[in-house]
């Protein structure tokens, strides 16, 4: 509850907590994957295991521009279905596709059987 006031304030929430009579007073981290930070080894490790294991892939709030995670939609089995969840479709042309390194998807084309895009303010729904 600290660390939530305390964002909510406009404040850096920073530790408190004491170790060997030193105050830490770090700063502190949500416990995810920051912009430009790598992902770890075990996030590799396991991610090209569980790809294949996948029987439905959802994707949620993203223009999946930055790699590696963009890859993950092309990694999947091909019969897999993938709902987007997002405030536009994304990826759905061949230029732009290539140009980003976005996985392409076939939300509108003649076949499609995989892919499901639902539009919207994703922190609405």
């Amino acid at each position: 509850q600290q660390v939530k006031n305390g964002i909510f304030s406009g404040s850096v929430p920073r530790c408190k907590a004491t170790v060997n009579e030193m105050v830490c007073d770090g700063v502190i981290k949500p416990d995810i994957v920051m912009f430009g930070e790598n992902l770890s080894q075990e996030y590799l490790v396991k991610s090209s295991v569980d790809v294949g294991k996948c029987d439905m892939l959802i994707v949620m709030g993203t223009s999946l521009t930055v790699g590696p995670v963009n890859r993950i939609p092309n990694e999947i089995p091909p019969s897999t279905p993938r709902l987007i969840l997002n405030s536009e479709k994304i990826c759905t042309d061949i230029q732009e596709a290539t140009h980003t390194n976005c996985p392409m998807f076939w939300f509108d084309h003649e076949g499609n059987k995989t892919d499901v895009f639902m539009g919207g303010d994703i922190d609405q729904s």
